[in-house]
């Protein structure tokens, strides 16, 4: 069995980090390397030492882009999207099983049952 590595701990881990200079998930995993003993993967490693998320790890400030669940649907609204009615749902799934059913006949795996 392997040895256990030597990490830092998780409150060392983030002043490591805040030293490098690296403040997004991104460059984290560009650059933990930089750190003989930051982890590949801190959410494994840490958590059960306090992880929270990458926001926490990282000491960022998770974004509010939308307070309310209103204004996130107007947003989408205003983007266009509108949500589909169930008989459109509906007509899209057997669009699609007629689609799949077809791909499956032209290369030959699909037995049609004669109904005689």
């Amino acid at each position: 069995m392997p040895a256990k590595k030597n990490f830092y701990t998780y409150s060392e881990a983030q002043a490591a980090i805040q030293a490098l200079g690296i403040k997004i998930r991104p460059d984290y995993k560009k650059r933990f390397r930089e750190g003989p003993r930051l982890p590949a993967s801190p959410d494994t490693v840490y958590a059960e030492a306090g992880w929270i998320g990458w926001y926490d790890f990282l000491r960022n400030e998770r974004p509010s882009l939308y307070p309310t669940y209103a204004e996130a649907w107007a947003a989408v609204q205003a983007l266009g999207y509108m949500q589909p009615t169930a008989k459109q749902m509906r007509e899209e799934l057997h669009d699609l099983g007629c689609r799949m059913r077809l791909r499956h006949a032209e290369a030959g795996n699909l037995m049609i049952k004669d109904g005689n």
